[in-house]
């Protein structure tokens, strides 16, 4: 599942913007301009999932601070429109008559709106649509026979649901629901008095796994710090990759035990470091675990991560985060900051490469990154004269095209400061 694009409104410094997503991303812009907010946006979207919605505007700061401290008194609403779509044809099938039909998810589509007055919010609108396209399944081939759309609106506590297709798709409401659904009236939602949303419980009742929950609740939002890889870990701790990377210890010895992954992880991990002959995790005073690395140029046994230079240490989980974990949606911040200029086209490389299979997104005020990413790629964010982020495709500026033309460098007018033009 892909992200394909994001309206919001009344968002901590956006006034009313549309994010448009490739498969990569590469988010460029000065210092306050609003990345940090944007990024934001789906640390806000996740920790609803997650926590549920008082505990994500509460870490967002809280009513005060989520909306945009500029419309506090012209502007009450705070708004999301998020659009997925599928990056292949995955769908399941309902048996019905003794025929087998596939529903394929073509679009997911989900809003919602709070209002606030004063320090309180509640829920305006919450509202997922699902299109599908449907096949008659006969020996291993798919005919489609139609088109539909099925959606779920909560309206004060009760769930709405409404389903339309095409005449000759044979499927009714009640083949993709539970008995007790059908009657949206009797279905009220499990939250007590405080608000909240669809995409809290929406897996619950939406009949296809492939859903918003799925990408939103587990983006990871990387913020590699080596210092912590650095320490020796305790062998208890998560399978994934934390977003400082604090666990790499633990992720790494179980890549480093399947024969496959440990010779994936030192090819890609060569490509970059040719000097790095081979990577180990030991037992350290029987509790806890930690990195040890050989090196070509060393006649020395291996060293121990607190010996490591950042950049290796940073490197390494950046490998992991990339290719050993699984996750629709990846975002990256500033992963330059510990990476020689030199080496930056082949991380670059790399995360186009990934970018194939898992959506990437990623901020930077590394020129070399803007040189190296495409101007396909490069979403400028900025302020305006009112003091509102906007987000633009650098592509789509005519007076970048005629500087570019010119033989200069994105890059170039990026450091000059002349992008917002």
């Amino acid at each position: 599942m892909q992200i394909k694009s994001i309206n919001i409104a009344n968002f901590k410094s956006f006034n009313s913007v549309t994010l448009e997503l490739g498969r990569f991303n590469v988010l460029i812009g000065p210092n306050a301009s609003g990345k940090s907010n944007l990024i934001q946006v789906f640390r806000f979207l996740r920790e609803i999932i997650t926590e549920g919605l008082d505990n994500a505007i509460s870490l967002q700061g809280g009513v005060e601070y989520i909306r945009n401290l500029n419309l506090l008194s012209e502007k009450d609403m705070l708004e999301f429109h998020i659009l997925l779509v599928p990056d292949d044809d995955a769908g399941f099938v309902i048996p019905k008559n003794n025929e087998r039909f596939n529903v394929t998810l073509k679009c997911f589509d989900y809003s919602f709106k709070l209002a606030f007055k004063k320090n309180r919010y509640s829920v305006e609108m919450d509202k997922a649509i699902a299109s599908h396209e449907y096949y008659l399944v006969k020996d291993d081939t798919k005919n489609k026979i139609g088109s539909g759309e099925l959606s779920l609106e909560m309206q004060t506590g009760n769930l709405k649901i409404e389903y339309n297709k095409d005449d000759q798709v044979p499927l009714e409401q009640q083949d993709f629901f539970p008995a007790y659904l059908i009657d949206a009236s009797n279905f009220k939602k499990a939250a007590g008095n405080r608000p909240s949303l669809l995409i809290e419980t929406i897996e619950n009742y939406m009949p296809f796994k492939e859903s918003v929950i799925d990408v939103f609740s587990n983006i990871p939002i990387y913020d590699i710090d080596p210092k912590h890889p650095k320490l020796a870990r305790t062998v208890s701790g998560k399978s994934r990759l934390e977003e400082n990377a604090e666990n790499m210890a633990i992720v790494l010895k179980r890549i480093l035990s399947d024969k496959n992954d440990k010779r994936k992880f030192l090819n890609i991990i060569n490509d970059i470091l040719p000097f790095v002959e081979n990577i180990q995790v030991d037992d350290y005073f029987d509790r806890s675990l930690i990195i040890k690395l050989k090196e070509s140029f060393s006649q020395k046994d291996y060293m121990p991560a607190f010996l490591m230079s950042s950049g290796t240490i940073f490197i390494m989980a950046l490998i992991i985060a990339l290719y050993f974990e699984d996750n629709k949606v990846a975002i990256f911040e500033e992963p330059e900051r510990r990476i020689h200029p030199s080496l930056i086209s082949k991380v670059v490389d790399m995360m186009l490469d990934v970018s194939r299979g898992k959506q990437i997104i990623l901020t930077t005020h590394n020129p070399e990154i803007v040189k190296y990413a495409g101007l396909d790629n490069l979403l400028f964010v900025s302020r305006n004269e009112k003091g509102f982020s906007t987000i633009d495709r650098l592509n789509d500026k005519e007076e970048i095209k005629k500087f570019l033309a010119n033989e200069i460098g994105i890059e170039d007018l990026y450091v000059q400061n002349l992008l917002d033009i």
